[in-house]
């Protein structure tokens, strides 16, 4: 059942890797590179199993660790990563300062606030600092790479 499925796509792509329109061989390109992740979290085991878990994923790539808000700005210049992944309570800069912080110098990438202290006003604050999603630390771990995925399959406006 499941080739009903790709027949389509894998004609599409054999259209456009036959025929390229300007732009098709990068938008090609984007989708089947890895998806380019930042880690920015002050605790190195943490940072460690995330980086375990998501590395499973053939089409994740940890880009970068960064162990507080700023040292992950930094990194976010200098990596350009598809995503961050960042955590709220850390030293210097905390998530929401490093958010606001990354929306000024890269403005288009998604952040996932991943954090053990998930609640409804955390929530609206992230939101207001431009974090596209917040998750929690202690649900599932295979709902941050289902966001991962829903995050970084979006088109870029």
């Amino acid at each position: 059942m499941g080739s009903v499925y790709c027949a389509p796509l894998l004609a599409g792509l054999a259209f456009l890797t036959r025929n390229p329109s300007p732009g098709s061989s990068a938008l090609l390109q984007k989708a089947f590179m890895q998806k380019r992740i930042l880690l920015v979290d002050d605790n190195p085991t943490m940072r460690r199993l995330i980086r375990t878990f998501l590395e499973f994923r053939p089409d994740v790539e940890v880009c970068g660790e960064a162990s507080d808000g700023l040292e992950g700005v930094e990194k976010g210049v200098e990596l350009k990563p598809d995503l961050i992944v960042l955590d709220f309570y850390m030293p210097r800069v905390n998530g929401l300062q490093a958010a606001i912080m990354f929306h000024e110098v890269i403005p288009d990438t998604p952040i996932i606030l991943f954090t053990v202290f998930k609640d409804e006003t955390l929530e609206r604050l992230a939101h207001t600092a431009g974090v596209a999603s917040v998750l929690c630390k202690t649900d599932e771990v295979t709902t941050l790479t289902d966001e991962i995925q829903r995050l970084t399959g979006q088109p870029k406006n």
